[in-house]
This record gives structure tokens, C-alpha cells and sequence, in this order.
């Protein structure tokens, strides 16, 4: 019972993951009955043994894997931007910040000498880490 639901969820895996390879760019290797990319004539199909039984199954051939893995990385970028973006948006929780420049400030305040001594030695605090 158990043996024939898991050789049909095989079938419907199987037949789905072929439902994208029967496009115009594929080719069947006459040596190994495989279909193979007609781009970078990779396989796209790979023989597996489960359960005793030899099946066919669908695979990345390398120029899908190689788009796959430009769009992770684009993913993933985008997904920094966003983090950058949170982050900032966090680290000025008030908009009245935003107008806190020293052309607003009294200058005669110990926290303004702070300040202006800070951003005059920033670029180096940035080099030293």
C-alpha cells in the first residue's frame, strides 16, 4: 500500500518536474536517453535509484543553475537594501533630527564643541575603524 502511494507521488514529481523541459532548447542525448539543454548541453534529467526502482528525474542544467543563483543573489542584495533602509529608519525615530545641523546649533555648547570635533576627525575614525 505504503510502496505504490510513494511510486505515485514519484510519477506526479517526476512528470511535473519534466512539464518545463519539453521546450524548444532541449534535446534527447541518443547514449543516454537523457534530455539535455540545448544552450549550454548540460543534462537536465538524471537517473536516481529509490527503493530499488530506476527512475528519471529532472535536474538544473548549468545555465539554469546559473541564473538560480543570480537570482539568489539578487535576492539577497535586494534584502540588504531593505535591512540598510530598516535600519536607518530605526536609528532616526524622530524627524525633528533630520534639522539637527551645526548651522542650527549654539555653538557655544560644550555638546556642539563635542560634536564639531567628532565630524572634524571623522574621516579618520572611519580609516581606523
Amino acid at each position: 500500500m505504503i510502496g505504490a502511494v510513494v511510486d505515485e507521488v514519484l510519477k506526479e514529481m517526476e512528470n511535473a518536474a519534466n512539464e518545463g523541459t519539453k521546450a524548444a532548447d532541449v534535446y534527447m542525448d541518443t547514449e543516454t536517453g537523457l534530455l539535455m539543454c540545448g544552450k549550454c548541453h548540460t543534462k537536465k534529467q538524471k537517473k536516481i535509484s529509490f527503493l530499488g526502482v530506476e527512475r528519471v528525474v529532472g535536474c538544473l542544467c548549468q545555465c539554469a543553475a546559473e541564473e538560480m543563483e543570480r537570482e539568489r543573489e539578487k535576492h539577497r542584495e535586494e534584502e540588504e537594501l531593505l535591512h540598510i533602509r530598516q535600519m536607518k529608519s530605526a536609528g532616526l525615530q524622530d524627524s525633528t533630527f533630520f534639522d539637527y545641523t551645526f548651522a542650527n546649533c549654539d555653538e557655544t555648547h560644550l555638546c556642539a564643541q563635542y560634536a564639531r570635533r567628532y565630524v572634524g576627525h571623522f574621516a579618520e575614525f572611519q580609516k581606523n575603524g
